[in-house]
């Protein structure tokens, strides 16, 4: 993806179209964001924000400063992805985005449940699912509900975890989004677990390795450690289904 990406950015400067470029170098960060190597893509999204402001196009720089947030989130510089997603908001309101606010509103919720601010992050997360909802397509809304259930479980709210995620649950199964969807079936088993109900744990953490499994997921290791603690006080073996 790199590699291509690299090829259409080097033609669309010579093809003189500022629009294009900016849109493949967001395509270019995402390929290097998935290469661990978001410092070196930065670069190309500071290009792509200074294209769309001279355009005026508020999505565009929207968009760019949601990217510019993750790259920050990533490489640990919080207080500068803290900005970018603020400003994110900002610009998707002024311009009527609703699904890029709620998303930039989701991951500003993320950030703080990660800096230990989860009152804070309930308060993002809430607003983000106020807007999923009023959207046609359930994504977001099953996104922003895994990730309520994760917190919620962080906060001992165990019942309110169950319902998050159980709703997460169905969204996400209903629009296909399969990482979310193994997302929830994580916090269900987690959340079974701290309530005594090992089956039902057993059940979910098995349900989240076989989707992180079919998506090459690296928290299937995760899965296959629950699985395994489980295992150890009811003698049984864990591993994929056949």
């Amino acid at each position: 993806m790199r590699d291509t990406q690299l090829i259409g950015l080097e033609a669309a400067r010579r093809a003189g179209d500022p629009q294009v470029e900016a849109w493949l170098s967001h395509s270019l960060f995402v390929a290097y964001h998935g290469l661990g190597r978001d410092e070196e893509g930065i670069a190309d999204l500071r290009r792509s924000l200074a294209i769309w402001q001279a355009q005026g196009d508020l999505g565009g720089q929207a968009a760019t400063h949601r990217l510019l947030a993750a790259a920050y989130d990533d490489t640990g510089r919080v207080p500068e992805a803290i900005g970018e997603y603020e400003q994110a908001i900002a610009l998707s309101r002024e311009c009527g985005d609703r699904s890029g606010e709620g998303r930039a509103l989701n991951n500003m919720g993320w950030m703080f449940q990660h800096v230990a601010e989860p009152e804070r992050a309930l308060g993002f997360y809430r607003a983000a699912y106020e807007i999923a909802i009023s959207l046609p397509e359930l994504a977001l809304a099953g996104t922003v509900q895994a990730n309520m259930a994760g917190l919620y479980l962080e906060l001992g709210r165990t019942d309110d975890a169950i319902a998050a995620a159980t709703t997460a649950m169905e969204l996400n199964e209903r629009c296909g989004h399969w990482v979310e969807l193994a997302n929830a079936h994580f916090v269900l088993g987690d959340a079974f677990q701290k309530l005594g109900q090992d089956a039902d744990a057993r059940e979910h953490w098995q349900a989240a390795l076989d989707g992180y499994q079919v998506l090459g997921d690296a928290r299937a290791a995760e899965a296959v450690t629950r699985l395994g603690e489980v295992a150890r006080t009811t003698a049984e073996v864990p591993g994929p289904r056949a």
